[in-house]
């Protein structure tokens, strides 16, 4: 489980304080969170669209996301798919793993890996600017 033991601090980092508020409120729009056999973490994120959200980490433990979202890296949907996955841990919970043929693998491609929170013109906020920002999803 190479997700189990990142922290609070750790998605903070990655995504920023903002972001990561807004995404715990996304919890409960989490659908179906699978995991890969490369050891990513998918799901369907319910927000203003249902959007193909993954999440990876890689050896030196960087957090990197692509989302089908407009924000498309290090975004409230991700870190809601992160916090799912991590309460599903800390209850027991198994993850089911993905189909080898799962679309969601396939439709984020346009997400870049990694990513600042607070570059490509996203704001303060963590939302892309000038989208009339705020809460749609």
């Amino acid at each position: 489980m190479p997700f189990a033991d990142l922290t609070w601090e750790a998605l903070e980092e990655w995504a920023g304080s903002k972001v990561v508020a807004r995404g715990k409120s996304y919890r409960r729009a989490v659908e179906d969170l699978r995991t890969t056999a490369d050891g990513r973490l998918l799901a369907w994120v319910q927000g203003g669209d249902r959007y193909a959200t993954v999440v990876s980490l890689s050896k030196t433990r960087k957090l990197s996301s692509a989302c089908t979202c407009p924000y498309a890296v290090a975004c409230k949907h991700a870190v809601a798919l992160m916090l799912t996955y991590l309460d599903a841990v800390q209850t027991g919970t198994s993850v089911p793993s993905a189909a080898a043929g799962d679309e969601r693998l396939d439709r984020p491609a346009h997400g870049r890996a990694g990513g600042d929170p607070h570059e490509d013109g996203r704001g303060e906020s963590g939302e892309p600017e000038g989208d009339g920002g705020g809460g749609g999803g």
